[in-house]
């Protein structure tokens, strides 16, 4: 007896790949293999292209309404959205809706998944600072106060450990410069 692969699938790669768990029996050159289905599989994937946000919420609630009781699922989320962020998906909301209706556990995977504000920008420059500078430009637009913003906080946080300095204390500066540029003097 061999056993070649998961018993048990336990993460969601092995879920979508084998679906569920087995080993062979190989008796005198005949090859069986014996299924260990603890649990009904469901998996789902959505394509979001061209899609809105909002509509990608609708419709993924919608999708987990065929989710049975005791069921594992796998969702798996993949596109580029034509309006909105990725953070505008009610995530939340999907997944509590596959856990109202008895889902034993649901896994997702957004990793392929990106929004319409983050994009490929091609960018030629010939040092670090030029990058830096058309990068904030590009996502910024003309958004002035935002790209001042920017700049200061990543001056601030670019700070180097002065010569004696200890770690707890350059990590407290750095801190500081930034509440001090975000104006969040509250937490100081």
């Amino acid at each position: 007896m061999t056993q070649p692969g998961a018993l048990f699938p336990n993460n969601f790669a092995e879920l979508e790949k084998y679906g569920n768990g087995g080993f062979f029996i190989v008796h005198n050159d005949v090859v069986e293999w014996k299924a260990v289905n603890v649990r009904e599989r469901i998996a789902l994937t959505y394509d979001v292209d061209g899609k809105k946000a909002d509509d990608v919420s609708k419709e993924l609630l919608d999708m987990m309404k065929t989710v049975k009781a005791d069921t594992l699922v796998t969702l798996r989320v993949y596109g580029k959205l034509s309006s909105g962020q990725v953070s505008d998906i009610t995530f939340n909301d999907v997944m509590a809706e596959g856990y109202a209706r008895g889902a034993y556990v649901v896994l997702k995977n957004t990793a392929a998944l990106s929004g319409k504000e983050f994009q490929e920008v091609d960018v030629q420059a010939d040092s670090i600072e030029q990058i830096e500078e058309q990068l904030i430009q590009e996502h910024l637009k003309n958004d002035s106060a935002k790209i001042t913003l920017v700049k200061e906080l990543m001056q601030a946080l670019s700070a180097e450990k002065k010569e004696g300095e200890t770690t707890k204390d350059f990590e407290e500066r750095v801190k500081e410069d930034g509440i001090t540029v975000l104006k969040l003097d509250v937490l100081k």
